[in-house]
């Protein structure tokens, strides 16, 4: 919880994860927006850890608590990007 009290209006504490999936032996093969959309929602669903915000009690009286996020999109949180095949020059 101690992220949460570093957290304020102008420093964000943010997690990030990146998978990296490897179609190189399948060339036909090629991940999509809607095929990440679609492994992330089978694996992590719509368990409460990912689809909660932090909301803080006023004047600071009491600990902040995880309610859930009613506006969560999953599609908003993911970004699939194809990475190049060829090594850059050195």
């Amino acid at each position: 919880m101690e992220f949460i009290y570093n957290e304020s209006e102008g420093h964000f504490s943010h997690m990030v994860c990146a998978y990296f999936f490897d179609t190189t032996g399948h060339p036909l093969a090629e991940m999509t927006h809607a095929d990440a959309v679609r492994w992330i929602t089978e694996r992590f669903g719509y368990w409460p850890l990912f689809t909660s915000r932090v909301q803080r009690v006023p004047l600071a009286l009491d600990y902040p608590y995880w309610v859930p996020a009613t506006e969560f999109n999953v599609d908003d949180h993911i970004r699939v990007h194809k990475a190049s095949t060829t090594c850059p020059a050195t």
